[in-house]
């Protein structure tokens, strides 16, 4: 089924107040998406109790195996563990969404780090993303981003959008429903990021950090401006590693940001445009890269890109969108395609429903 734009067939929008407790923050908006929290629950716990992949170590199962019981008592216990890898307060939004949307508490946690399981165990989940930015004629910064995700299949259809704000100061996530984390967000006349997996089966799994989109919702939470992004990103450890893309509204403003564990390596705009889909490009990091493992046509992409982007650079918003149309760019895991410019504010949105 191919991608639709959101705006036209879904469009909703979620309003998310960071100056309210973070026991209520989300209330409202999960009442309204009530319906799709408790399906999306249900499509994750049914993959797990299809059969939780061996190679999983037991605390992990553990875990997993006490939230899809959903048991008040031992899973309440057991997510506990998992939980606290959000954080206080991020733990808490997913409470208030659970008890909003009526849905279990420990199978919402469970859902909110899937995304970070996928990637640990990234040879047993094929999912990638691929993204680049470049500039347009008129020197403004563009980054555009397909989310490809397969655990489990089919979360396309969950898409939302996200405002989140605090007084005047306010920033879009592109995410999904139930979802506290950020996977890619703009805040217009500053900055806009895009969360990307990396190889980690060379770099040590560091099993107490906050899971990669809950870290960098907390960064786009106080981010203000597109250097004070860069610099925290430099310095979020968590569970594993992964490369964030970010640009703001000045044509240099382009980077790509890749975490090494506890150490941080940037790359910055040395052509016209920069690319990053699932494999360490630089020089100085291609030893990381697994070359047994293909990282679901990770190269492929990478090089199909770089032939569009030298073929011609897009001049519009909706032109630089199409580069990322067809495949292996686009391809059966592709689940969302996103384009933002936070010197228009503008924001484009694909999906498959």
């Amino acid at each position: 089924m191919p991608l639709i734009d959101y705006y036209n067939h879904r469009g909703i929008v979620l309003d998310v107040d960071l100056a309210a407790p973070p026991g209520e923050r989300w209330k409202e908006a999960a009442e309204c998406i009530a319906p799709e929290v408790n399906q999306l629950v249900l499509d994750v716990v049914t993959w797990c109790r299809n059969g939780l992949p061996r190679e999983w170590p037991p605390w992990l199962r553990l875990v997993a195996e006490a939230a899809v019981r959903g048991a008040a008592d031992f899973a309440g216990r057991s997510v506990g563990f998992a939980a606290g890898l959000l954080g206080q307060e991020y733990a808490r939004e997913v409470r208030c969404i659970a008890k909003a949307a009526d849905v279990s508490y420990p199978q919402l946690v469970l859902a909110n780090v899937m995304y970070d399981i996928a990637e640990i165990w990234h040879w047993l989940y094929p999912s990638a993303c691929s993204s680049y930015s470049c500039s347009l004629p008129s020197g403004e910064p563009i980054l555009c981003r397909t989310l490809d995700w397969g655990v489990p299949e089919g979360l396309g259809k969950y898409t939302v959008l996200v405002v989140y704000h605090r007084g005047k100061r306010q920033y879009v996530s592109v995410g999904l429903i139930g979802f506290v984390g950020v996977l890619s967000a703009m805040r217009p006349g500053a900055w806009a990021v895009a969360l990307n997996q990396a190889p980690s089966r060379k770099i040590p799994f560091r099993a107490i950090q906050i899971p990669a989109c809950v870290r960098l919702r907390s960064i786009c939470d106080v981010a203000q401006k597109y250097g004070t992004i860069v610099e925290r990103m430099k310095k979020a450890q968590r569970v594993s590693p992964f490369f964030v893309h970010i640009i703001g509204t000045e044509r240099q403003e382009q980077t790509v940001i890749r975490s090494l564990g506890g150490r941080f390596r940037q790359r910055k705009l040395d052509d016209s445009f920069i690319i990053q889909t699932n494999h360490f490009v630089s020089e100085d990091s291609e030893d990381l890269n697994d070359l047994s493992k293909s990282y679901h046509h990770s190269r492929a992409r990478y090089r199909a890109l770089r032939r569009r982007l030298r073929y011609r650079l897009p001049d519009t918003v909706d032109k630089a969108q199409r580069k990322l149309k067809r495949w292996p760019v686009n391809n059966e895991r592709t689940i969302q395609i996103v384009s933002f410019c936070p010197a228009t504010g503008d924001v484009r949105v694909k999906y498959r429903p």
